[in-house]
């Protein structure tokens, strides 16, 4: 007799489900974000005159340099972060994607919905405990 039953392994994938389309959800937030934040920032190649400033620590610029150029290196130093965190979200969103399609198509159609649906309930619940 099998201590894992297929209700429990059902129960399992549907909260697996329930948590990657979380996570999905929480990498196209992120993307949304930066999106939004980029849209502000620079374009295009760094000044010539500030690129050489584009890996030296803001602490160790040299005093003389006005402050409207270190908010434009400040500026410059957030795109080109943000740009490399849209990368990575992209990729682990996709990551994520994938395994919430193989978990939704491991739960059986006729329950599915229901399964689901008590998903997003033990979820509710545990995070209300978290919470209080």
């Amino acid at each position: 007799m099998p201590i894992i039953t297929d209700a429990m392994k059902t129960e399992q994938i549907a909260d697996a489900l329930v948590a990657r389309e979380h996570e999905v959800h929480s990498y196209q937030l992120n993307i949304d974000n930066y999106t939004l934040i980029l849209a502000d920032l620079p374009q295009g190649e760094w000044p010539a005159e500030l690129a050489k400033y584009k890996d030296i620590e803001s602490s160790k610029i040299s005093a003389d340099v006005s402050l409207a150029d270190m908010t434009i290196i400040a500026n410059y130093r957030l795109r080109d972060r943000l740009l490399n965190l849209l990368r990575t979200e992209r990729v682990e969103m996709n990551t994520a994607q994938r395994t919430l399609n193989a978990l939704d198509g491991q739960l059986p159609a006729v329950t599915k919905d229901a399964d689901i649906t008590a998903a997003v309930t033990r979820r509710n619940e545990v995070l209300a405990k978290v919470v209080l």
